[in-house]
């Protein structure tokens, strides 16, 4: 299932090299959730971090200031017992 939701970007890092053998490329990406606050024990906000793809996807956003707004597609899926959320295309918004 897909969904598309406005969020804030406050950051990106990427990272292109070998590890012990292992070759990465990757971008993440951290956006600003809200707290969980039905338990009275949490408020505001804090950042989840993404993988949005490879180093290019950083290259792409390079001029882009930070914070940005952007649309997000969001993909969740399960294996019947998880539920795992991943970020599938991140569009930043006229600035």
């Amino acid at each position: 299932m897909q969904f598309k939701s406005i969020v804030t970007v406050t950051g990106l890092k990427k990272f292109k090299g070998d590890v012990e053998g292992n070759t990465y490329d990757s971008t993440t990406a951290y956006i600003q959730m809200d707290m969980d606050e039905t338990k009275k024990t949490a408020r505001g906000f804090a950042t989840q971090d993404y993988n949005i793809g490879t180093s290019d996807e950083f290259d792409k956003l390079s001029k882009v200031s930070l914070p940005f707004e952007a649309e997000a597609t969001f993909e969740m899926t399960t294996n019947g017992k998880t539920q795992r959320q991943r970020v599938v295309a991140l569009v930043p918004r006229k600035q």
